[in-house]
């Protein structure tokens, strides 16, 4: 498996995203202010100006926050406001196990929450599901001890990441693979959440179950379950299957969560 490798080497979006704010100077007002604009503007994930309407807005949502609150808002879908009062910078530092001041901090968050707790736990269950043995050349201790030491511009400019990757990459790839766009792995979940999962998501977002809970800001959630219906989803559909996902754990669980 490639695990290891956006996360070592800067490969997401997200990680240009981090860099850009960090090297460009931002105006917050100004980026406030545009967030407002892009929130009416139709977005989604499909390819050509949506997507590129949903990246800016993502980007500009960030606008005046440090830089821990910056990545959180890139990392998740439905940030801090998701919850009943705000997360604070400990509790932040405790998902990501580390602040962040600099460009290495976002990736060092990366190994340490979404690799260790997202990524490499997917491809052990769907691997031992069949049977299946995986190694992780990427994860090698030397391989990340040396990436770990490189400069940051070896591995992403404004323009792209993963350079070093790529550049040994093209030595033996054609081209057109070496230097191919991220494609990413997603599913048509605001079809699925539309259609043959419609029923579950109405039982996991039920209202009365989010007020029983009190976890989560149930304005919020309101909001999200109306944008699976609309063609401004702003992502309210992987907001909405994260909540599913722990709502349908905490129902199996809720009488040991709960005093």
């Amino acid at each position: 498996s490639g695990d290891g490798g956006d996360e070592l080497f800067a490969g997401y979006l997200k990680h240009r995203a981090l860099l850009a704010s960090f090297t460009i100077p931002q105006p917050a007002s100004a980026l406030k202010g545009l967030n407002l604009v892009l929130r009416k503007v139709p977005s989604g994930r499909q390819k050509g100006l949506a997507n590129m309407a949903r990246m800016a807005e993502r980007y500009t949502r960030a606008a005046g926050q440090d830089a821990l609150n910056r990545y959180w808002t890139w990392a998740g879908y439905g940030g801090p406001s998701l919850m009943e009062g705000e997360l604070t910078e400990t509790d932040i530092i405790r998902f990501t196990r580390t602040g962040i001041s600099d460009f290495s901090d976002g990736l060092r968050a990366d190994l340490n929450m979404v690799l260790e707790g997202d990524m490499l736990v997917k491809t052990d269950r769907y691997s031992m599901r069949h049977g299946l043995e995986v190694r992780l050349p990427m994860l090698d201790r030397e391989m990340v001890e040396f990436a770990w030491g490189l400069d940051t511009k070896y591995k992403i400019n404004l323009r792209r990441g993963k350079i070093l990757l790529r550049n040994a990459a093209s030595r033996i790839l054609p081209a057109s693979i070496a230097n191919k766009k991220k494609h990413g792995f997603e599913v048509p979940l605001k079809k699925w959440l539309n259609s043959d999962l419609r029923n579950l998501a109405s039982e996991l977002l039920d209202d009365e179950l989010v007020a029983d809970q009190g976890i989560f800001d149930l304005k919020e959630v309101r909001e999200v379950r109306s944008g699976l219906s609309s063609t401004n989803s702003n992502n309210a559909e992987y907001a909405a299957w994260n909540l599913m996902v722990f709502n349908s754990w905490w129902l199996r669980h809720r009488e040991i969560l709960t005093p």
